[in-house]
């Protein structure tokens, strides 16, 4: 007479598939983690880049109505050369006629404003990262009344501003209308963000942008 077929697992059996369903789900559980923090990466760099684009495309805008005037005590297109801390923190300042004027708060203004970028790493002050500052009230040639500027935070992850000008055969690190007879040709602007560490010692993450002045339409049609 056979013996029945055996209808019970061994405690050998039930403890081997029970570590298998275990390591299954580990391994599931790592590559669910792993799927999410790829995915938070790629939304934190798509946050990080439109911060950058949107830096740019600020700065770019103002210069695409960039003009050359000023006088011997109010230079129109200013750029210096600056660093803290091995980190450049560069300032520009230029008149432009990008924007149109707000006439909502009843004063006379011009369509001629002066615009000026920098970096702002005082804690105490309300604005921080990368700023915007606009001056809209024109009086004659010259400029008057300093508290009259207006100062707009574009980007508070912004550590680094580095400017370059391009005068027609090279690359300049600084820029003075009066001194150089007139607008650069063009403006290599390169934004750093802090790196997404607070505590890390990486370099900033840079994006790059070539902005072309309409002052000298040479450069925008054929390119360096």
């Amino acid at each position: 007479m056979s013996r029945s077929p055996r209808a019970a697992f061994t405690l050998l059996e039930i403890l081997v598939a029970g570590a298998l369903v275990a390591l299954v789900a580990a391994a599931a559980l790592s590559l669910l983690e792993s799927s999410t923090t790829a995915k938070k990466r790629i939304e934190a760099r798509a946050e990080r880049r439109s911060v950058a684009d949107g830096a740019l495309s600020r700065i770019a805008a103002d210069l695409s109505g960039a003009v050359a005037t000023g006088t011997a005590t109010d230079t129109g297109f200013l750029g210096n050369d600056e660093e803290e801390d091995e980190l450049a923190v560069d300032t520009l300042e230029f008149l432009t006629l990008a924007g149109r004027p707000d006439r909502s708060r009843g004063a006379p203004e011009s369509d001629f404003r002066r615009v000026k970028y920098y970096l702002d790493g005082d804690e105490e002050t309300e604005d921080e990262g990368l700023v915007r500052e606009e001056l809209s009230l024109l009086t004659g040639i010259s400029f008057f009344g300093e508290n009259l500027y207006e100062a707009e935070e574009l980007a508070s992850e912004v550590v680094e501003l580095d400017l370059q000008y391009y005068d027609g055969s090279a690359w300049q690190d600084e820029w003075d209308s009066n001194v150089n007879q007139g607008a650069p040709r063009a403006v290599r602007v390169s934004v750093g963000l802090s790196p997404e560490e607070e505590d890390s010692v990486e370099e900033p993450e840079r994006w790059v942008r070539v902005i072309a002045l309409p002052i000298d339409r040479d450069f925008q049609e054929g390119g360096e």
